[in-house]
């Protein structure tokens, strides 16, 4: 099927999370470990865009051309070494139905695809064999790539990762999403988006982090006078997300803006991991294929 969405920001997510995936099985390559590839908003497997070509910087007539480009789950299917075990979902069936598809391309690995919504495909993972195993749970190491539709992840999917101590997490916030869900002031987040936001984070305190009531909103008779009101930005939601990342992981990643439509931060894309002991090598991991790929996109400007 075609699944179309997405532009630059798409390809920089794809390209950072395939070169980290990428350096993950070679450093992992000798080691005693399983890996696992978990994926559980996967969408197809693969994308189209709509691109412009020509003008006259190009000196012929404009064109629109489809272009298809190869999603997280197949990007990681071809990455060298291979994982030992790969888990796909979505909600769409038809995507389900691509990624099945997929699979069959590969008939020597062990995939499997999950129909359904990602969180609970996630907890069912990591709550099972072999990740609470006590005799040869130690064995398994992987990356989940979090991927979702807004702010569909929930709080307790990142808690029972962070529990395991042995996955990478590659998170894609969304920071636009929470700001629209928060408004202009708290009394226009309605009970639906306050209970979004409740899942989303984890707890309550966003309402005193990004609403503020004025130093003077009492009238003579101490009735309130002015709404508790929101100015915050981007930047400042992130912020705030990072820290509770920092409650559920021994180490968080500086975010990597990624901008839309000329907007910044529209997407935060954030590396994770509650392994103590490997979180050093993480990191240098997550910087340098974060540092190859702001190379490889000014070589690409420049051309």
């Amino acid at each position: 099927m075609e699944h179309a969405f997405g532009g630059e920001w798409t390809e920089a997510k794809l390209e950072i999370v395939s070169r980290y995936a990428n350096s993950f099985q070679t450093a992992l390559k000798h080691q005693p470990f399983e890996t696992w590839y978990i994926d559980p908003f996967a969408g197809s497997g693969e994308r189209t865009e709509t691109r412009v070509t020509g003008g006259l910087l190009e000196g012929s007539p404009l064109e629109e051309k489809r272009v298809t480009f190869e999603g997280s789950a197949k990007r990681a299917l071809n990455i060298q070494p291979a994982f030992h075990h790969y888990r796909f979902a979505d909600t769409k069936p038809a995507h389900v139905e691509a990624l099945r598809k997929l699979a069959k391309e590969y008939p020597d690995r062990d995939i499997e695809v999950w129909p359904g919504d990602g969180n609970q495909a996630i907890q069912q993972i990591v709550t099972a064999a072999p990740w609470t195993s006590s005799r040869d749970g130690w064995r398994h190491r992987g990356i989940v790539f979090l991927d979702p539709y807004g702010m569909n992840v929930s709080w307790e999917t990142l808690r029972r990762i962070a529990g395991t101590k042995r996955l990478d997490v590659w998170f894609l916030f969304a920071g636009k999403a929470v700001r629209q869900q928060l408004g202009p002031s708290l009394d226009r987040v309605d009970e639906g988006k306050a209970a979004a936001l409740d899942r989303f984070f984890g707890q309550t305190d966003w309402r005193q982090e990004f609403f503020r009531p004025p130093e003077d909103n009492t009238d003579l008779f101490g009735f309130q006078t002015a709404k508790a009101e929101t100015s915050v930005n981007l930047q400042a939601i992130g912020a705030y997300a990072r820290r509770r990342f920092g409650d559920a992981f021994c180490w968080v990643s500086e975010p990597k803006s990624l901008r839309v439509r000329n907007v910044p931060d529209f997407f935060q894309l954030y590396c994770m991991t509650n392994n103590e002991k490997a979180a050093e090598l993480i990191a240098k991991l997550h910087r340098g294929v974060v540092k190859a790929h702001e190379q490889a996109s000014r070589q690409r400007f420049d051309l």
